[in-house]
């Protein structure tokens, strides 16, 4: 029970961190960046609870794989509205990682497999032992341990 609702949760940390970087680059200190903050809260708390709303009436009168389908022209606007709206921000001099990047990416790929790998099969058996997940859960921690 506590895995369905916090694992949601800090899939949606990330999107957010990016919000509030935008916000920050944005608007300059004072006044006009605490405004911002403010009306990205009230949205946050709004979108929150239509998002729950617009969820139960799509579920009830339509079907639920249409939850998967409403992102998709909100995606649109918000892409098309992106470059009307956001400001370019400095250029910063700086190298991509790229081999921190791939050993992340490795690392996270692995370690999702090796949890999955992990689960309790059909049959009630628990596969926590098995070589094959044992292996990819300790390749997943060395490699995201090399990206920091």
């Amino acid at each position: 029970m506590l895995g369905r609702t916090r694992i949601p949760s800090c899939s949606r940390s990330p999107p957010s961190a990016v919000r509030l970087a935008l916000i920050t680059t944005n608007f300059p200190e004072g006044r006009e960046r605490n405004r911002a903050f403010g009306v990205y809260a009230a949205m946050a708390g709004a979108g929150s609870a239509a998002g729950l709303l617009m969820g139960g009436i799509l579920t009830t009168y339509l079907s639920w794989r249409w939850c998967f389908f409403v992102n998709v022209p909100i995606g649109i606007l918000v892409a098309a509205a992106a470059p009307r709206v956001l400001n370019e921000s400095p250029r910063r001099p700086g190298k991509i990682d790229v081999a921190g990047a791939v050993t992340g990416t490795a690392g996270v790929a692995l370690l999702v497999y090796g949890l999955s790998k992990a689960a309790t099969g059909a049959d009630g058996i628990s596969h926590w032992g098995d070589a094959q997940v044992l292996a990819s859960l300790t390749a997943s921690v060395v490699l995201l341990y090399r990206s920091r």
